[in-house]
């Protein structure tokens, strides 16, 4: 798969390269996530899925937070990325990663206490059917927290369509909608960064009757 070669390469410089986007046009929607999102919503002592993990950046911002965690489970369909984060968790005896598809989750329903992605639906060719995956391994009540490139309004589609071609040269992706997130089962909240091209999704799931 294209994604996969993709991230092959980039796999083993991605930490260092990591920092030079996160702390330029990626950084206000990761410190709102951080400030606003992650203390209020990440339940402590929690078991914590991470979908399309990569590296473990998520986990890693998670601990460096002081955010107490019971286990955590991430999943990437990258094998290259999925070893990067092996290696550097080795440590940490709580975190396991799991090569899988986004689309077809390997674990019960009802498993997790919350749930995170970021920078990882654009690459999913159904990312309805990731999402409602995702739902469903989540504990009744529990939260699902989505950070996407996504579609600007107008104007300021016009210059995101003038350099799409340059998306040739990434790896395979496509800016979302909050359309692609929808369920009939979540209650919702949505937060817009960089003019609309950045969007975090909070999904929640219905709680126990």
């Amino acid at each position: 798969m294209k994604v996969q070669t993709a991230y092959r390469i980039l796999a083993p410089g991605y930490d260092w390269l990591r920092p030079l986007w996160a702390g330029g046009i990626l950084g206000d929607a990761e410190r709102f996530l951080e400030r606003e999102i992650l203390p209020q919503q990440c339940p402590p002592g929690g078991v914590v899925l991470d979908l399309g993990c990569g590296t473990g950046a998520n986990l890693e911002r998670m601990l460096k937070m002081g955010i107490p965690i019971r286990k955590y489970a991430g999943v990437d369909i990258s094998p290259a990325m999925i070893r990067c984060a092996r290696r550097k968790f080795s440590w940490f005896r709580d975190a396991q990663f799991y090569l899988s598809d986004l689309e077809r989750l390997p674990f019960s329903d009802n498993t997790f206490d919350f749930a995170i992605s970021t920078w990882a639906l654009e690459h999913v060719p159904q990312v309805k059917l990731a999402v409602d995956e995702s739902l469903r391994v989540l504990k009744r009540g529990a939260c699902l927290v989505l950070l996407s490139h996504s579609l600007p309004n107008l104007p300021w589609r016009i210059p995101v369509y003038l350099i799409k071609p340059i998306f040739r040269f990434a790896p395979p992706m496509r800016l979302l909608s909050p359309r692609d997130y929808s369920s009939s089962d979540s209650g919702d909240h949505t937060w817009h960064f960089a003019k609309g091209l950045h969007t975090l999704h909070l999904l929640t799931t219905e709680a126990a009757t």
